[in-house]
């Protein structure tokens, strides 16, 4: 390709001088190269006489294509050298569907602002789902709670509390604040444990911890359902704090007193995957 730049710069300037100084190298070298590329393709490229310099038309014709061949190597260099740095491609990533309310959006602008490229494709799964998916290599990284097997990697990015929600109508919806034994004796809406354990468990600790296990009358496989079912008076639910951003007026989220755990979201991936992507991905995360 060298050889190319070379001639592309006499051709330019039909000036060995002139071409060898825009090249930054001295005359002799350049006409060296000059030759070996005419021998190398068995043809004249160039006339030559002590005043003029001139294309052949075998010249003409390797000037012609010369330009796309160089043009499409610098962009091919380009695209090897992002894909290398993770900054092409295409980045799989799972989530399970609280995800989508609070740890999910930002990170997925901040990387997509900085790696424009990148093509980032989402699938909303379940843990376990997530699990599955990530071992037979049809999604690159998972966002999900604790509910994943210790050969997967994974790494903490997102801690939230838990709030409780009422319909807006309820009795305990005044208040700003809710101590978690408040709930005692109300109707629970909640999702299925074999769905998520690590949050099924820890609202069920959560509410053991105030003296009381949770009557669940009603089960929904994605939390924004939840949320729905209260609304509609089926009863009441403790959630991520993040689900306060799905942003309806015929509920209320309350704040639990006094602050309970934390709900840690986690990046998890296969230590096999070699992808420079998800590699740059994870490298965008808190």
């Amino acid at each position: 390709m060298d050889k190319l730049r070379y001639f592309l710069a006499v051709a330019e300037h039909l000036n060995f001088g002139q071409a060898a100084r825009q090249l930054h190298m001295t005359q002799p070298p350049l006409s060296r190269q000059i030759k070996n590329l005419e021998e190398e393709l068995g043809v004249r490229l160039f006339f030559r006489t002590k005043r003029q310099v001139s294309l052949t038309p075998a010249g003409e014709a390797l000037a012609a294509g010369a330009h796309r061949l160089v043009q499409q190597w610098a962009e091919l260099q380009t695209q090897v050298s992002q894909i290398d740095k993770g900054q092409l491609g295409t980045l799989k990533i799972g989530f399970v569907s609280t995800a989508n309310y609070g740890v999910l959006p930002p990170l997925v602008r901040r990387f997509s602002n900085r790696w424009p490229k990148v093509d980032i494709q989402l699938q909303e799964l379940t843990g376990d789902q997530q699990v599955q998916a990530l071992q037979h290599g049809q999604i690159d990284v998972g966002l999900m709670y604790r509910d994943f097997p210790d050969n997967l990697t994974s790494k903490a990015v997102h801690q939230e509390s838990y709030v409780a929600v009422v319909p807006r109508e309820h009795r305990l919806a005044p208040s700003l604040t809710l101590a978690c034994r408040e709930l005692a004796g109300e109707d629970f809406v909640f999702i299925p444990r074999h769905l998520s354990p690590n949050l099924y468990d820890a609202v069920l600790s959560l509410t053991q911890a105030a003296g009381f296990s949770p009557q669940i009358r009603q089960q929904a496989r994605q939390m924004q359902t939840v949320i729905g079912l209260v609304a509609a008076g089926m009863g009441v639910s403790i959630v991520p704090a993040g689900m306060a951003q799905l942003g309806r007026d015929d509920v209320c989220y309350r704040s639990l007193v006094p602050e309970t755990s934390l709900l840690t979201t986690y990046a998890v991936w296969s230590g096999d995957n070699p992808s420079s992507v998800l590699a740059a991905f994870l490298g965008e995360t808190p």
